[in-house]
């Protein structure tokens, strides 16, 4: 585990992270508790079927939460599991190289949303999931390692070279299915929040949730940055409809 910290209350919100030794690939992700949960699990499955992992071993550190958390996932995966020595860096060494080149991302992304919005994006807010998420997924696609490839590289033998967007730009998007009648126009302002590993679908943050879609409009410069519709924004992955019990939750 690693931490976002709120500066002015110090209050913690935990953030889940994974790295697959072979490749590189990691998986970071904003958890509202450590230990046992669906959430973290279901991401944790997600991430290691992305890896291609059917053979392997957990290895966590000797922390209570983190080693039930690696038993429930190995119930799952047959993956078996182990813990480093204590207070032994280096057996983490992989995850905690990771951690500083991820903090030093989520840092950029919070600091670009504070200055084009004029807007503090604070460790116990929902935007922070998807920060952390996306920061995560341009480590994967656009860091390259000392022997010249991404991660991505490494495990789909070719380069990502698919558009995006800048961190919670407001853009136009179109809903994949839409009630509206054809009088009505089907595009609608949003919030762009990165894209979706397993489908490449961007999600989108409005004020009804955050939803995934293939159709996006970019907006001209001028008007990336309308901070209505990015305070709107209260979904996170575990829940993009809004707060709600997060443990029976699946991954988004």
């Amino acid at each position: 585990y690693g931490f976002l910290v709120d500066k002015d209350t110090r209050e913690e919100t935990a953030v889940l992270s994974c790295i697959d030794v072979t490749t590189g690939l990691a998986s970071s992700c904003v958890v509202p508790t450590k230990g046992l949960a669906d959430y973290p699990i279901a991401v944790l499955r997600r991430f290691i079927l992305e890896c291609g992992r059917t053979q392997g071993v957990l290895q966590t550190d000797q922390e209570p939460a983190l080693r039930a958390l690696a038993r429930g996932l190995a119930s799952y995966t047959g993956l078996s599991v182990r813990q480093s020595p204590a207070y032994s860096h280096e057996s983490q060494g992989s995850v905690e190289r990771y951690h500083g080149t991820l903090w030093q991302q989520v840092r950029t992304l919070r600091e670009a949303v504070r200055v084009n919005y004029d807007h503090e994006i604070k460790a116990g807010d929902a935007m922070a999931t998807w920060m952390v998420k996306h920061a995560t997924w341009l480590y994967n696609r656009y860091l390259v390692h000392s022997d010249g490839k991404t991660s991505y590289e490494r495990w789909w033998n070719h380069h990502y070279n698919k558009d995006i967007c800048e961190f919670a730009e407001t853009l136009l998007y179109k809903p994949a299915r839409s009630d509206l009648p054809k009088s009505e126009s089907d595009w609608h302002y949003g919030v762009w929040l990165g894209k979706c590993t397993q489908s490449d679908e961007h999600y989108i943050g409005t004020k009804d949730g955050v939803i995934r879609t293939r159709n996006i409009r970019r907006l001209p410069m001028s008007e990336w940055y309308q901070k209505d519709y990015l305070l709107a924004v209260t979904g996170t992955p575990w829940q993009p409809t809004g707060p709600v019990s997060y443990t029976h939750l699946r991954a988004h």
